[in-house]
């Protein structure tokens, strides 16, 4: 299945970013020259350092935990259950709801404002693909999951290869 969210870079267009492997940092790549390296990091810290309270979200680890996150959301009306997220996370559904497009316009923001081949060698280097066993599998997702299919296929040159962009993009369906 086709990645189907709503992208506007339908085509790669390259910035005058270089890239080469450094040998002597087991092929960590050298990047020079990028242009919206800097606003693609600060859209990612923007997303980490999300308040998830405005969402009536948190993350809970022991009881304690969980009482205290029950303390910061909106109180929950009759009969209404939390939904339970993925490593810890619990959330109102009409919080998931607004994460969900809050989400979904941080996306649309990445993909406006950034160029996915640069996003793509500072992932390969955020997710070590020079020593991991997959290669540049994270980060051709990332581009993938930012500007779709159509648009991870067009990196080139990819770096750290351990697996054909086809498979990568079949595997995760």
């Amino acid at each position: 299945m086709e990645n189907t969210a709503t992208t506007i870079v339908t085509t790669l267009k390259r910035t005058a970013v270089e890239v080469e492997p450094d040998w002597e940092n087991d092929g960590f790549l050298r990047i020079r020259n990028a242009e919206t390296l800097k606003r693609y990091r600060e859209l990612r810290d923007e997303a980490y350092h999300l308040d998830t309270d405005q969402f009536d979200m948190f993350f809970a680890f022991s009881p304690e935990q969980f009482a205290e996150g029950m303390k910061k959301i909106r109180p929950l009306k009759d009969g209404e259950r939390l939904v339970r997220l993925a490593g810890g996370g619990f959330c109102t559904k009409d919080g998931l709801e607004r994460y969900k497009e809050w989400h979904e316009a941080h996306r649309q923001k990445i993909a406006t404002e950034c160029d996915p081949y640069e996003v793509y060698v500072h992932e390969c280097n955020n997710h070590e693909s020079c020593i991991a066993w997959d290669g540049d599998m994270e980060a051709v997702l990332i581009v993938a999951d930012i500007w779709g299919d159509d648009v991870a296929r067009q990196i080139s040159p990819r770096f750290h290869k351990c697996h054909s962009l086809e498979g990568i993009l079949q595997d995760r369906r």
